[in-house]
Parts: structure tokens; C-alpha cells; sequence
């Protein structure tokens, strides 16, 4: 044990018998009533998942750099119960920041000294995500506007706007102004932790956007507004909600997820997350000459970083023309 190490433990009797999930509990305790609800839960189900059970027993004291690149390799073995396949580099690095922002709290409080977890620690790991190549993207709208319905066609609208899961499910007709050719982002569908009343532990609500800069308007491209119109001239009332029509309940993204896998399997489309339409649509709106303070905006980013890092993707075709365009005067 480092002599830094040992006077943080004689400064904090105790501290050195505390097992890892202390800190952890600890930790989602402190943040409770610092991030949104959403969030919260998202961080506990993290936790819950794969910090604690992996590295919870451990002694606070014998976490090392080397303790969590192990972590880091048991993620990789392991499987999305959902989507029953490894778990996708953006989960790994997700759970890995969790996992610093804790280590982080227990340096603050003096659980232990900083050490190179904190701060050296480099994983491979990528926040690249996956694009559908256009050729893929034809032949699903292809086939999806076959049998027109509002439910097939929130695809499409995600494809072209490039709107999350949660707020696709969450938007009324009342949040489209077709005389402008506007839509308004103002709900998100998120999953929550249910009351402890409850049999359920988790529960969908109907509730604000991510962040504050997701509440956004993003303009409907013109060949958009014309199906739109079509499709508004069907409804009962435009307090229905836009994939299903209903006033009183909304459509479950997991659902949607589903039915999104079920298209592809038709189209006979390699299986991809719904999410990297997301990925696609902010690729393909760089690739077409729009500057990247736009695309945030339309992404509903707080900064322009965050989607250079997250959501843009170059091909060989654009590396190529980039560095064809070097050609020197005297050639």
C-alpha cells in the first residue's frame, strides 16, 4: 500500500474496510437531487447492472487501474439482454464514464488518492456509432411507405430529422404546424423507476426532453409535409398522439424498437439500432454542406463538440476526395 494511500486511510479510519458498493450507494445518494429523474435511474440501473455486482465486494482500497481494465474487459464479454447480442462499444464506454464520475466522488471525499484510473486510464473504446449506408436507407422507406401509416412512417420522419426514440413516441399532431412546415420538440418518452408501491420497477412517463436545448424546432422538408398532410387528414383530433392515433396512451420505444427490427428482417436489412438513424442523419446532413452550429442545433445539442465527437462519421469516399483536392500547382 502507497504511503499517500495509507495517510488518506489513518486521516479516514474505516474507510479501508469499505467495499466498493459503499462508495457507489454513496455516490447515487450525493446526486439524487442534482440531475433529472431520467438520469438518476439511468445511473442507478448502471450501477446496479455491472458496477456493483463486478466490483462491488471489492475493498475501496484494492480498486486499481489495473482492477478496472479488467471491469472493462468483462464488459466486453457480456451480452444486451435485450438485444441478445455483446454489448455495443457506446454501452461499454457509457458504463465506463459512470464508473469514473464515482471514482472521481470517492477521490473528492478521500476515499483514496487520485490514482491513474481517474485521469491515464485510456480504453479503445469509441463513441462511433453506426450509419445505414443510403442504398439501405432507399430500400427501407421503399418499403415502408408501401402500406402507409403513421406508425411506418415515424421512420421516416426520424430518418430526415434525425429526433430520438423517446421523443418520436412522445409527439402529438398538435406539435406539427403544418401551415409553417414546423415541428415542435417539447416531450420525451422516458422509463423510470416505478413507487415502491408498485409490482413494476420501472414505469414509462410522459415527460420533459433530455436537456434544455432538446426542446428545439426543426423545420419538415418539404417532401415530409406532403405525406404529413395526407396522413393529418385521417386523425380524429391532434391531441393524438402521431404513431398510434390514441389520446390516452402512447406507443412503448421498446415497442417501436421491435417493430423497427421486424422492417429491417422484411427489408432483409442487417439488424441496427434505431439510434443509428440518429447517426445517419447528422452524417448525411454534413456530408450535404450543412455547418455543424446547425446540425447541433437540429440534434438539439448544448454544443457543437458533442456532436463532432458523437454523431459525425467520414467515409473512404470523402477521405479521398479531401486529400485529392491536395494537389500541388506544378503538377
Amino acid at each position: 500500500m502507497s504511503e499517500v494511500l495509507n495517510k488518506v486511510i489513518l486521516e479516514n479510519p474505516g474507510k479501508e474496510e469499505a467495499v466498493f458498493s459503499t462508495l457507489v450507494n454513496e455516490w447515487l445518494e450525493s446526486i439524487s437531487n442534482e440531475v433529472r429523474d431520467s438520469t438518476f435511474m439511468e445511473y442507478k440501473r448502471v450501477a446496479n447492472r455491472f458496477i456493483i455486482p463486478e466490483l462491488g465486494n471489492i475493498r475501496i482500497s484494492q480498486i486499481t487501474v489495473e482492477t478496472t481494465r479488467r471491469f472493462i474487459i468483462h464488459l466486453e464479454s457480456l451480452e444486451n439482454s435485450y438485444y441478445h447480442r455483446p454489448l455495443s462499444s457506446n454501452s461499454i464506454k457509457h458504463i465506463y464514464t459512470i464508473l469514473k464520475q464515482i471514482l472521481k466522488y470517492g477521490n473528492q471525499r478521500k476515499y483514496f488518492p487520485v490514482f491513474g484510473v481517474i485521469y491515464k486510464f485510456s480504453s479503445n473504446i469509441t463513441q462511433e456509432g453506426r450509419c445505414f449506408p443510403e442504398n439501405d436507407i432507399l430500400k427501407l422507406t421503399d418499403f415502408l411507405t408501401q402500406t402507409m401509416t403513421p406508425r411506418k412512417y415515424g421512420v421516416i420522419v426520424c430518418i430526415y430529422t434525425g429526433i430520438r426514440i423517446g421523443e418520436l413516441c412522445a409527439l402529438k399532431w398538435k406539435d406539427f404546424d403544418l401551415s409553417k412546415g414546423i415541428m415542435h420538440i417539447r416531450k420525451t418518452v422516458k422509463r423510470i423507476e416505478a413507487p415502491q408501491s408498485s409490482d413494476k420497477k420501472y414505469q414509462l412517463v410522459l415527460g420533459f426532453p433530455k436537456t434544455d436545448t432538446s426542446y428545439r424546432d426543426i423545420p419538415i422538408p418539404h417532401h415530409l409535409l406532403e405525406q404529413l398532410t395526407r396522413l393529418h387528414a385521417t386523425i380524429i383530433s391532434d391531441d393524438c398522439f402521431f404513431l398510434n392515433g390514441k389520446s390516452d396512451i402512447f406507443v412503448d420505444p421498446r415497442s417501436y424498437q421491435r417493430s423497427f427490427e421486424r422492417w429491417l428482417h422484411q427489408c432483409e436489412l442487417p439488424p441496427i439500432n434505431f439510434h443509428s438513424l440518429r447517426h445517419s442523419f447528422a452524417s448525411r446532413c454534413l456530408q450535404s454542406g450543412c455547418d455543424i452550429k446547425t446540425l447541433s442545433e437540429l440534434l438539439g445539442h448544448s454544443n457543437p463538440t458533442i456532436t463532432l465527437k458523437m454523431y459525425v462519421h467520414t467515409t473512404m469516399e470523402q477521405k479521398r476526395k479531401a486529400v485529392e483536392r491536395l494537389i500541388p500547382e506544378n503538377l
